[in-house]
């Protein structure tokens, strides 16, 4: 088991991406994708409510996911452009560090 906060799980199809194994999910609107703040053990403002959707966004290509977690690490919990470094692939066959070489992609 990993610690870091974030997780990009491979499918069949796509991927879907964890913070605190809180997934990321549809945005209300039907657009963009969004998190339940307080189930990950983040901070909450006044008038915060959680998403309506709960089921993982699926996230087809590599790149998109690898970007909806560099904002989440970087934006929300503060840890920098690294992604690799606080992000556990699951799912993902072969070199984890060839993974996330952009040349490979």
């Amino acid at each position: 088991m990993s610690n870091k906060p974030i997780k990009i799980v491979k499918l069949k199809n796509g991927y879907n991406v964890f913070v605190h194994d809180v997934p990321l999910v549809l945005g209300d609107n039907g657009k963009g994708v969004t998190l339940d703040r307080a189930r990950a053990g983040l901070s909450t403002g006044n008038g915060w409510k959680p998403p309506v959707h709960t089921e993982p966004v699926l996230v087809k290509k590599k790149e998109d996911a690898i970007g909806l977690a560099h904002q989440v690490g970087r934006y929300l919990l503060n840890m920098g452009d690294m992604v690799f470094a606080y992000t556990e692939l699951e799912g993902v066959e072969g070199s984890h560090n060839t993974w996330w070489n952009r040349a490979a992609r």
